[in-house]
């Protein structure tokens, strides 16, 4: 969410569980936690579900319709590298059986993504 626009005394739901601090008050430094509860609101949130969806159609419309393919696409956009045989396995058996969208969703949730190293 660092590059996300946050109007002053206004509420915004995915923000809820990861302690975002009251805009309408300046603050030196951020108090920093991790919970069960962050993981979750970010799976399931809205945002998340539209930008997986996103992914997955530019996926789509970029590849020839190869499952494996589209899946060391997503892992190359997504982490800027190559998937591992063990990633590559596990999510061309989650795309054929749930979707192309749940593996960008799985993706977009990925400490590989989420974190900065």
């Amino acid at each position: 969410m660092v590059y996300s626009t946050k109007m002053r005394m206004t509420s915004v739901e995915i923000f809820g569980a990861f302690n975002c601090p009251d805009a309408g008050q300046m603050t030196a430094a951020r108090s920093q936690s991790v919970t069960p509860i962050q993981a979750l609101n970010l799976f399931n949130s809205e945002f998340v579900a539209t930008q997986a969806k996103a992914f997955s159609d530019r996926l789509t419309s970029s590849s020839s319709g190869d499952l494996v393919e589209s899946v060391q696409a997503a892992i190359q956009i997504a982490f800027g590298r190559q998937a591992t045989a063990e990633e590559l396995s596990d999510l061309v058996d989650l795309a054929g059986g749930h979707g192309l969208e749940s593996v960008c969703r799985v993706l977009l949730n990925a400490s590989d993504f989420v974190m900065l190293r």
